[in-house]
Parts: structure tokens; sequence; C-alpha cells
């Protein structure tokens, strides 16, 4: 089927467009994450405090500690 009111050129260019006004709002976001970010020792005072310390308000079937770690 051919249509002559098809303009393959203009389709291109307008899903271009959409793809870029979608692209800045999420590189924005991005940004906003790694500038968020924590240090390492930050994260394991935060893990350590939530699963050692009894800390993490979870249920407690989701506060057990992995096997590997003895179970407790």
């Amino acid at each position: 089927m051919h249509s002559k009111s098809f303009n393959l050129i203009d389709t291109l260019a307008v899903g271009v467009d959409r793809i870029q006004r979608n692209f800045k709002p999420m590189q924005r976001q991005v940004e906003q994450w790694r500038s968020s970010q924590i240090g390492d020792e930050r994260a394991k005072l935060i893990l350590y405090a939530a699963f050692v310390d009894g800390e993490l308000e979870a249920p407690r079937s989701l506060r057990r500690c992995p096997s590997r770690c003895g179970g407790r």
C-alpha cells in the first residue's frame, strides 16, 4: 500500500523530537540520583543499624539474617 500524503522524513522528525523531549527530564533525574548518593561507609552504617541493631521497621520475617551469616 502506498500513500501520497505519507512523508518519511517528517514522520522521523516527529519521532526524534518526541525522544529528545523526554530525554532531558530523564537526564535531570539521573543527575539528581548521582548527586544524592551516599558513600560506602554511610551505607554500611545504615545497614548495620537496620539489621544488627534491629532498627529496621519491617516484619520480623524480613528482618531475619540469611543463612550465610548464621541465620540469627
